[in-house]
């Protein structure tokens, strides 16, 4: 991608660009965003922390047959808020989550914001 070009999508463009053609099966176009597993390790092990930047990663969730598992090596994920994201209807959600460090403050808790994206209807991509 050229380092001149910034990626900002909207939440709409992002949700019917990139999740439900992903859900689809479509390709994720390159370098623009990879896929990642974010839960098999901190995120600064995963992503470069010298720079300062927006990622953008598809992962797929780890369930279990009643929640989604939010850890990361041996830190967590932790909700803050959701939003409905609605084209006319409501497709999906968007939420917002805080990397929290272990026990105790840490130098680490806060300072990773993820936003998820997440379709509220799996019908839409059954093909």
């Amino acid at each position: 991608m050229n380092p001149l070009v910034k990626f900002r999508p909207t939440d709409e463009y992002l949700f019917t660009h990139y999740l439900q053609q992903k859900a689809m099966g479509a390709p994720l176009p390159p370098g623009l965003i990879e896929e990642c597993d974010l839960n098999s390790q901190e995120p600064w092990r995963i992503f470069d922390t010298t720079l300062e930047q927006t990622f953008y990663v598809f992962t797929t969730l780890r369930k279990t047959k009643s929640r989604v598992l939010r850890t990361a090596g041996s830190e967590t994920w932790k909700e803050q808020h959701a939003t409905k994201i609605s084209l006319g209807e409501l497709v999906g959600y968007k939420k917002s989550f805080k990397f929290q460090g272990g026990r105790g403050s840490s130098a680490t808790s806060g300072r990773w914001i993820m936003y998820e994206f997440s379709m509220c209807d799996e019908r839409v991509v059954k093909k």
